[in-house]
């Protein structure tokens, strides 16, 4: 029994030590999950983008009141630069949204200064061009939300304006008390003309106050409980014209009945006009319209399959990822396996040079990718539906070559700094933790603050996604920038490989 222990523990010691004497695994295996994780905490912002917004308002109404206070009122949301980004025209903006200049643009119609007397709703327009499904999901929840807002800042001037309207109907309510007791005066004495005239100037002058209040009336109590009033003293004035009518001529009664009853229909015609709004318009007089000017019919309907969709999204990205990994793991692993298995003493004997061992690595495991990516993408093309392009063969071709080398570039400098496979690998899954955190693959870039997006710039998993997706689901070129990064990236990381690989390699 206690040599079994003996044995147990003797292995055990054996692997702590070999740990112990590797530093680049313990700092593989310690420091750069913590390094990477740090990073993240300092760099991700912990929530969705903010969307650079263009705002288009109608033609001279760049200063109205009420477009300020609603520009004043999205800016919660939205990021608005009011001096460049404010515009009278759709076109400028459009162009903007085009160039990168902006996320989103927001359209203002002019329908929505008379949305109230129109009695109907008016759509905000919301323009933007975005091909990934959760950013668009995020945009299009935006929009709603904003017009929410919105809604809520028109009802509230509806409210004001109703709180000033009963402030004037406290003074037609003044007016109407003298002129009731003018009208008691002129009963007493049987001025029946100057009764009927009082009784006219009372009648028309609380109808103008029955129409403001039916305008400005949007559910509120105090409201709504005056516009009853109102209109009981108005059926109390025609009763009382009616009763003095009836003392005079026939002809008489029927002359002034018809044009009271003239004046009444009008006044009548006008209030059921103001009273026809749909309630639901008063509450939400604004609507949100969302359209996306990316081409993203090849992804399907995200609404009737969203799984189709969202797969069709992902599979470049994955794509891109999956080739970084296997040419950074295949290349990091090569040139510490030839130190470990003594190859490498054979080709300092030999006519080789570190530079040739390099390139012709380079050459096998670039053809190793071709063969690999062709697989791939058939699968991705033939079995999951992916579009591809064929016009787009040439441009996905290169990309491919530039996003291989510059994984293979980062792999051999892994190889050449590492003294085993196991740091090997451990280093190489480092890799592939930072590209899943940091490349866009699953969080996007603008999420993190400026100096993080610079370094997943450094990676070419993050030029890889966001290339394959504009190849692949938008039937568009990469920017010349990006063969730039990837460019840079493989040159630097050979270069340094060949400098640390080229002192292991000199003959001893």
């Amino acid at each position: 029994m206690l040599k079994d222990l003996v044995r147990i523990f003797a292995f055990c010691a054996k692997e702590l030590n070999a740990i112990r004497r590797q530093p680049l695994l313990l700092v593989g295996l310690i420091i750069g999950p913590f390094l990477i994780l740090s990073l993240f905490g300092v760099g991700y912002q912990g929530e969705q983008p903010k969307l650079r917004t263009g705002i288009v308002v109608p033609p001279g109404h760049r200063d109205d009141p009420q477009v300020t206070e609603l520009i004043k009122r999205i800016s919660n949301t939205f990021v608005i630069d009011a001096e460049r980004h404010i515009y009278e025209s759709e076109e400028p903006a459009v162009a903007a949204l085009n160039n990168d200049e902006l996320d989103l643009v927001e359209i203002f119609p002019l329908e929505m200064t008379t949305v109230y007397s129109t009695g109907k709703a008016v759509d905000i327009r919301f323009i933007y061009s975005e091909v990934d499904p959760l950013l668009r999901s995020w945009i299009e929840y935006l929009s709603y939300t904003q017009i929410n807002e919105l809604n809520k800042g028109m009802l509230f001037s509806v409210v004001g304006q109703s709180q000033q309207q009963i402030g004037t109907l406290r003074d037609y309510v003044s007016d109407a008390r003298q002129q009731i007791s003018q009208l008691r005066e002129q009963l007493n004495s049987n001025k029946r003309d100057e009764a009927r005239q009082t009784i006219k100037t009372l009648r028309e002058s609380g109808a103008l106050q029955l129409i403001a209040l039916s305008m400005t009336q949007n559910g509120a109590s105090e409201t709504s409980s005056s516009t009853q009033s109102l209109s009981s003293f108005q059926a109390s004035l025609d009763g009382l014209d009616r009763d003095l009518a009836a003392g005079g001529t026939l002809e008489q009664q029927d002359q002034k009945l018809a044009e009271l009853d003239t004046r009444l229909g009008e006044l009548d015609q006008q209030a059921d006009r103001v009273q026809t709004i749909d309630p639901a318009v008063v509450v939400s007089p604004l609507r949100s319209v969302a359209s996306n000017l990316a081409p993203i019919e090849s992804l399907g309907d995200i609404t009737k399959d969203p799984a189709t969709a969202y797969v069709r999204f992902y599979t470049p990205a994955v794509l891109a990822l999956l080739l970084q990994h296997m040419m950074v793991t295949l290349a990091g692993l090569s040139l510490v396996r030839e130190l470990q298995q003594g190859t490498l003493e054979m080709f300092r004997v030999s006519p080789l040079s570190a530079f040739q061992t390099l390139v012709g690595k380079y050459a096998s495991y670039t053809i190793l990718s071709a063969v690999i990516v062709s697989v791939l993408v058939s699968l991705m093309v033939f079995g999951l539906g992916v579009p591809f392009y064929t016009g787009q063969l040439l441009n996905f071709a290169l990309l491919t070559f530039m996003l291989t080398i510059a994984s293979l570039g980062i792999g051999f400098l892994i190889s050449s700094v590492v003294s085993t496979d196991s740091q090997a690998v451990q280093f190489s899954m480092l890799v592939l933790l930072m590209s899943v955190f940091f490349s866009g693959f699953f969080i996007s870039l603008k999420s993190f603050l400026p100096f993080v997006q610079n370094i997943a710039r450094g990676l070419p998993v993050t030029h890889g996604i966001a290339n394959y997706q504009q190849i692949m689901l938008l039937n568009r070129a990469p920017e010349a920038s990006t063969y730039i990064w990837l460019g840079g990236i493989a040159l630097v990381s050979f270069l340094l490989s060949w400098l640390i690989f080229g002192r292991q390699f000199q003959r001893k």
